[in-house]
């Protein structure tokens, strides 16, 4: 029995099943190979290329506090992923040039019905809807549309300062411009790089141009819960079966910000282990590393899961939400917070089943950040609350 630390209402509400589900993840694209993976206590991790910095590496690794630079160049990084755009219901040009992370969500959408046994032609899809965790950083290509527009207001910005008119900032998208000018010359079948304005949107566009390629038509909306998104996320698909306004939901989340920024940003706050050890809960992790990949859950209400025969991997009973509030940082947890998530959950869940009580817990899946007071903190909550 699995329960998060995140409940729907105070009256009783039904079960929802999980009948279906899939994932990419760094290493495993299947639950089947994440879950050996894990048996096999394998390092997903890998060194970041050139290619998915869009920069080369070397040129901006340095130490912990170092201005401008990163001191982590290794992640859990998704590598050799291939996309097929044939058989959804929006035509394969429509995918040309999206950014990864909109393939990985909508590949893993696709697969969790497949798993669920549903085709994109069941009617079933016309009363489904999605909800999708994003969090609204930059992708690698939105900020190939967003990029050149802040250089040109800060270009002008210093001409001004400068007092120099003909003072000009390197453009951001001439390296690559001129490497397609390159390979042109040298091969007359290579097209230019195709834009997609789609990529712009990026707190919206992954549950929208999924709900587009499977023909959903029930609801469709991006939530940024930070770390919390894919619990939001589930939430919110429950509340829409329990009020009767789908009778199937997506609910899942992605991650796929561009790892130029992340690694920049995280080491600006030094979220990273200086000495290159997260381990969760261990007396030496001294921080975390970032990932990316994307994750879907179909969901029905218990009684109709049970009318259509589905294969059910679990259930969830309830969900209980929180706020830390304000706090000393972004990265401080709050314990009254964590500890308020869990009694709402538990609230909820007994409201439907009284067999479900602290006691009966045998596995508590945490956020484990591995940073040393994240973990302090969240084991000071489990302590207090069970």
């Amino acid at each position: 029995m699995i329960r998060r630390r995140t409940s729907l209402s105070s009256q009783a509400t039904p079960k929802i099943a999980i009948v279906g589900l899939a994932n990419q993840y760094p290493d495993a694209d299947t639950p089947a190979k994440f879950w050996q993976n894990l048996l096999d206590k394998k390092d997903s991790r890998s060194q970041i290329s050139a290619s998915k910095l869009n920069a080369s590496p070397s040129d901006y690794l340095g130490v912990q506090g170092e201005s401008d630079r990163f001191y982590c160049d290794k992640g859990g990084y998704i590598q050799d992923f291939q996309f097929n755009p044939q058989g959804y219901r929006i035509e394969p040009d429509a995918f040309t040039g999206l950014d990864d992370s909109f393939l990985w969500a909508t590949d893993t959408a696709r697969n969790a019905l497949t798993d669920a046994g549903i085709d994109l032609s069941n009617n079933v899809l016309q009363r489904t809807g999605i909800v999708m965790g994003t969090l609204s950083f930059p992708t690698a290509k939105s900020n190939e549309l967003f990029v050149p527009l802040y250089h040109s207001a800060v270009e002008k910005a210093l001409q001004i300062k400068l007092q120099q008119p003909n003072f000009n900032l390197q453009s951001f998208n001439q390296a690559s411009q001129n490497n397609t000018a390159e390979n042109a010359n040298n091969n007359n079948n290579v097209a230019p790089k195709t834009v997609n304005l789609r990529n712009g949107a990026i707190a919206h566009n992954a549950s929208k141009i999924v709900a587009d390629a499977l023909g959903l038509g029930g609801t469709q909306l991006s939530l940024d819960a930070a770390c919390a998104s894919s619990v939001y996320a589930l939430k919110l698909a429950c509340d829409y079966l329990h009020t009767g306004k789908a009778d199937m939901m997506l609910a899942g989340a992605v991650s796929g910000a561009d790892p130029f920024f992340i690694n920049m940003g995280f080491s600006i706050f030094h979220a990273y282990p200086d000495h290159g050890i997260s381990a969760p809960f261990d007396s030496n992790s001294k921080g975390l590393f970032a990932g990316e990949g994307a994750g879907v859950l179909v969901l029905k209400r218990l009684e109709d899961a049970e009318r259509d025969g589905d294969h059910i991997y679990a259930l969830v009973s309830g969900i209980g939400l929180s706020n830390d509030g304000k706090g000393q940082f972004v990265l401080s947890p709050n314990s009254k917070g964590q500890v308020q998530a869990f009694e709402r959950a538990y609230r909820d869940a007994a409201a439907i089943d009284p067999s479900i009580t602290p006691a009966s817990i045998e596995v508590i899946e945490c956020h484990a950040t591995g940073t040393p007071l994240g973990d302090k903190v969240e084991l000071t909550s489990m302590e207090r609350f069970f």
